[in-house]
């Protein structure tokens, strides 16, 4: 009975010990699979521009640092990337720590204020109001004056200012003229002779010439 039980207990015991082999290694390989898994899985990293400049998705492992661009928006000023589109707390500080998937959101800030005409004695014009819009800019008259261009400084000095512009803030624009000056010769081919009159720019009445013979016809 002895030798019956020995005998099958030494066939059974090599099936055990591969079944506990195979079992180990299977764990082991579970075990590896998971760890790489880990490592190289990668997230997504979306940007939310509302109008911006749009940027392709970023991919990356958990616990890469990303540095977030700076987009642009016309009429807008950039207040930050938020991690929430309510804009709740603090503006990101120029990077982001990649740890799940997510959206980033930008936020702005429109161009606002009035646009002020000085036109110096020239047209009249109206305050423009605008908000994150361009504004057109006229061309003003004045009598006995040639217009030279509308100027941030009240000392007419810089870049002239003109066609169509995109203020960030409140702006006065000041006229520069220019003086119109010369005389008029009148040239009454054999009727009453006249001196010549400095115009300065002003309107001035013209005389009526006499001719022997003749009718002044203008």
């Amino acid at each position: 009975m002895k030798r019956n039980i020995s005998k099958i207990f030494s066939l059974i015991l090599p099936v055990m010990m591969l079944v506990f082999a195979a079992c180990v290694i299977s764990s082991c390989d579970s075990g590896v699979k998971t760890s790489e898994q880990s490592v190289t899985q990668k997230y997504e990293v979306a940007f939310d521009s509302d109008g911006g400049t749009a940027y392709y998705t970023v991919r990356g492992k958990k616990g890469d640092v990303i540095t977030l661009p700076e987009p642009e928006k016309e009429g807008y000023v950039f207040d930050g990337w938020f991690v929430d589109d309510s804009f709740t707390g603090d503006a990101l500080d120029g990077t982001y720590t990649i740890f799940a998937n997510a959206t980033l959101y930008a936020k702005w800030t429109a161009y606002r204020g009035v646009v002020h005409f000085e036109s110096n004695s020239g047209t009249e014009y109206k305050d423009v109001e605008f908000c994150a819009q361009k504004v057109n800019i006229p061309t003003p008259e004045r009598e006995g004056h040639i217009f030279a261009g509308w100027y941030r400084s009240s000392m007419l000095l810089g870049e002239k200012v003109s066609g169509v512009i995109l203020p960030k803030g409140d702006v006065t624009l000041y006229a520069k003229w220019t003086k119109i000056t010369g005389s008029v010769v009148f040239e009454s081919n054999g009727g009453t002779q006249f001196e010549p009159v400095l115009t300065a720019g002003q309107k001035i009445k013209l005389p009526v010439p006499e001719r022997e013979n003749y009718i002044f016809a203008g």
